[in-house]
């Protein structure tokens, strides 16, 4: 949930304002985050051209404390790898951050809402926004939209008439981001059951008209007859068993794929805008594996032929 908050354009603008400027805020995309030791960070934002504009990492964490920043450290050298550029890093701490990390913390001069971390040479800044950074800045009202952000994720309340600041427009926008998030995952679980009972159903059918042949009589051609929808019940649930044990990857590809479906039904009679496409299926928590629409469009294509 908290990865595909940030992805949205509103939650990407309020850091991207936060640490980088006004001028950055249509320049920064989510990229992928997988890297090649094997590690997932959280959510990184980077421009197409990055001269000026270093990669933005942003890590959502329970608890801060050196084990955590000794992974931090394998994160951004994955990044200076992949961008040459050592990059901008922002951690939400959800609960606390240790002593240790509170003791080598300084608040920000500028940006008083942050801590600042030690971070050369594996960052180029390196922030804490946690319920301690934030707390001077709670009675101002509005609250600073970044404020705001660390509220919504610190506070961890379940409804937004349970949160403090219930009427900040910053908190509403980012409710109403959770709140369709939420509803686009349980949309994709009932087409999974919806599509479990069909196979269900259509098993149950050949099953019985086997039966009901065999009650016919048990010559040759009824018994050949009844094995061929035994055969087709079992080749049903075969494949429904397949599909139910695939890699993540492959079902993560599964929803991509219903994703553009959609997609294509709603746009019916219009060309098809790939890169509309991926951006609005990004801020929804779709493409992580593409790190842009060209990939995602050949992928998408290879797919549809059969090829994967």
């Amino acid at each position: 949930m908290s990865k595909h908050v940030l992805q949205s354009n509103k939650a990407r603008n309020i850091i991207i304002d936060a640490i980088i400027g006004e001028s950055g805020k249509e320049e920064y995309w989510p990229r992928p985050t997988e890297w090649p030791n094997r590690l997932k960070s959280d959510v990184l934002y980077a421009a197409d051209n990055s001269e000026g504009l270093p990669p933005v990492l942003v890590e959502v964490q329970y608890s801060v404390d050196n084990k955590f920043l000794h992974r931090l450290v394998r994160y951004c050298e994955e990044i200076i790898t992949a961008y040459d550029v050592p990059p901008v890093v922002m951690v939400i701490a959800i609960h606390e951050c240790s002593r240790s990390v509170l003791k080598a913390a300084k608040t920000d001069k500028k940006k008083t809402f942050f801590f600042k971390l030690p971070c050369y040479p594996w960052a180029e800044e390196c922030f804490i926004l946690s319920k301690e950074s934030i707390c001077a800045h709670l009675q101002k009202t509005p609250l600073e939209p970044i404020v705001a952000l660390g509220s919504f994720f610190v506070d961890q309340k379940q409804a937004l008439v349970e949160h403090d600041h219930h009427d900040d427009p910053t908190i509403k926008q980012l409710y109403h981001i959770a709140g369709r998030i939420v509803q686009n995952q349980v949309t994709v679980e009932e087409t999974r059951i919806d599509q479990l009972l069909r196979v269900i159903h259509e098993a149950e059918s050949f099953s019985d008209k086997a039966i009901s042949t065999l009650d016919d009589g048990d010559d040759d051609s009824t018994k050949k007859r009844a094995i061929g929808y035994m055969k087709q019940a079992r080749a049903l649930l075969k494949a429904c068993k397949r599909q139910r044990t695939s890699s993540p990857e492959a079902d993560q590809n599964g929803r991509n794929w219903r994703y553009i479906e959609r997609y294509l039904e709603k746009n019916q009679g219009s060309r098809m805008k790939w890169p509309n496409c991926y951006q609005d299926g990004i801020r929804e928590g779709y493409f992580q594996h593409f790190s842009n629409y060209t990939s995602l469009k050949n992928a998408y294509n290879r797919w549809k032929k059969g090829d994967q």
